[in-house]
């Protein structure tokens, strides 16, 4: 899913912006399972990861809460967790070019030392978990066209590049899918000077579902709400501020449903569009 540029804060500063949020099985093993967060949008060759953030992506088992008009998925409340924090540069052992070094913090406790780039990633002893960080190019595909008529058009950002973060694991042995097979899963950015200070730090950004900053929060001529959203708590919306992002996401998916210039959508079920999305 895409996250791209996604409010003023991740603007000004492409290191904490979350672009995308991937997890699949392993195309290689189907016993894995991959997922992966980029950061820093249109990065170039000498972009580094952020040496006072946490990358993380966590996973959560979740559960279908209701069907219907009234649906809704719900959490558990532990995080299947990794975490990645970055050094600044450092010259490379044999005097070569200068480096970046970093850690994963693994669920199970275990830590992974990481040299950014590295095609080789770095393996858990007992081959557990895989964890690679480093440039790669960006896989989103952007084609400016309008809606009629439709013809092919290149990938205008063919060529962009973003700051990978990888994990591969056992899927039996980290999910444990028999006590449940459905998750959800978020990256966020934080601040890491926080870690020993609180135990819910500000979010830089965040992502679990597509595109809901971009496309259905902003809606112009509005108040932006993105950099409020993305100072949420994956999983657990504020209740005060709850009211506000689903008056937003209404008011946003009329506007969409408008587009052709007919309203397809029940109040009912723009309703329960709306009830699904926050979270």
């Amino acid at each position: 899913m895409s996250d791209h540029v996604d409010g003023p804060r991740t603007l000004a500063d492409p290191a904490i912006d979350i672009s995308d949020l991937y997890a699949f099985t392993s195309p290689e093993n189907p016993q894995r399972t991959v997922v992966i967060a980029n950061v820093f949008p249109f990065a170039g060759e000498s972009a580094l990861f952020s040496n006072v953030v946490n990358y993380s992506m966590a996973l959560r088992r979740v559960h279908v809460a209701a069907l219907g008009d009234a649906a809704r998925f719900e959490a558990n409340d532990s995080d299947i967790r990794f975490t990645f924090q970055f050094e600044v540069l450092e010259a490379a052992p044999n005097g070569g070019r200068l480096r970046q070094t970093g850690i994963c913090k693994l669920p199970d406790g275990q830590t992974l030392d990481l040299v950014v780039s590295d095609e080789q990633g770095v393996s858990a002893s007992n081959n557990l978990f895989r964890a690679f960080a480093g440039l790669r190019s960006d896989p989103f595909f952007i084609g400016w066209l309008p809606l009629t008529p439709l013809r092919s058009l290149p990938n205008y950002v063919e060529e962009d590049n973003v700051l990978s973060l990888v994990i591969e694991f056992d899927t039996n042995r980290v999910l444990k899918p028999d006590k449940g097979s459905l998750f959800g899963a978020i990256a966020e950015t934080t601040p890491r000077a926080s870690d020993s200070l609180r135990s819910n730090p500000p979010r830089f950004d965040w992502v679990g579902r597509p595109e809901v900053t971009n496309f259905l929060l902003n809606v112009a001529d509005t108040v932006d709400l993105r950099d409020l959203w993305n100072q949420q708590t994956p999983f657990a919306i504020s209740d005060e501020l709850l009211p506000v992002f689903r008056r937003r996401l209404t008011h946003s998916l009329e506007l969409w449903d408008m587009r052709d210039g007919t309203a397809d959508w029940t109040p009912a079920a723009l309703a329960a569009n709306v009830n699904v999305f926050p979270g």
